[in-house]
């Protein structure tokens, strides 16, 4: 029994992905929001050549997101997709990580970052690693258009008064 342990706990530390590092999420940092930080509060509209995204960004570093690209096996169909998670900027860079995703790409998953071009109070230009169209920019809106918010769960506070409560 001893000699499976030993080679139980062996295969373990030399295994490259462990069950816990799979379940590891980003965690921002427990400060005040910076002065840049807080210019990225609140809602966006955001674009590249072929990506659509809105963003409401919020104060404890969450956010939700709904985004549209299209679907490379229609010539008309787009993907839509509704995702949540945290943010943060740590220096010249934009991090963040998605923590749930709904609609019909799956969760790209892990930490991303992007580089801070430039940070404006109704403009952000952040970079990313596409080498085809690296900048994304994002103009402040106050309404949201995309369908892809239709993808948002309600939460059982934002249930309409004619639903019945959920079985026991």
């Amino acid at each position: 029994m001893k000699a499976l342990s030993v080679i139980f706990v062996s295969i373990y530390l030399a295994s490259p992905v462990r069950a816990g590092d799979l379940e590891k999420k980003a965690i921002p940092p427990q400060r005040e929001l910076s002065i840049t930080e807080k210019k990225f509060l609140g809602k966006w509209a955001g674009s590249r050549a072929i990506y659509k995204w809105e963003i409401h960004r919020k104060a404890d570093r969450t956010f939700e997101i709904a985004f549209v690209e299209p679907d490379p096996d229609r010539l008309i169909g787009t993907f839509k997709n509704y995702a949540t998670g945290v943010w943060w900027i740590d220096g010249k860079e934009y991090k963040f990580e998605w923590t749930k995703w709904w609609g019909d790409e799956g969760d790209l998953g892990g930490l991303q970052t992007e580089i801070l071009d430039s940070v404006e109070d109704d403009k952000v230009v952040t970079l990313s690693d596409d080498e085809k169209d690296p900048k994304n920019i994002e103009l402040r809106t106050e309404k949201f258009k995309l369908q892809a918010w239709k993808l948002k769960p309600l939460e059982k506070a934002d249930k309409p008064a004619h639903t019945t409560p959920d079985a026991p």
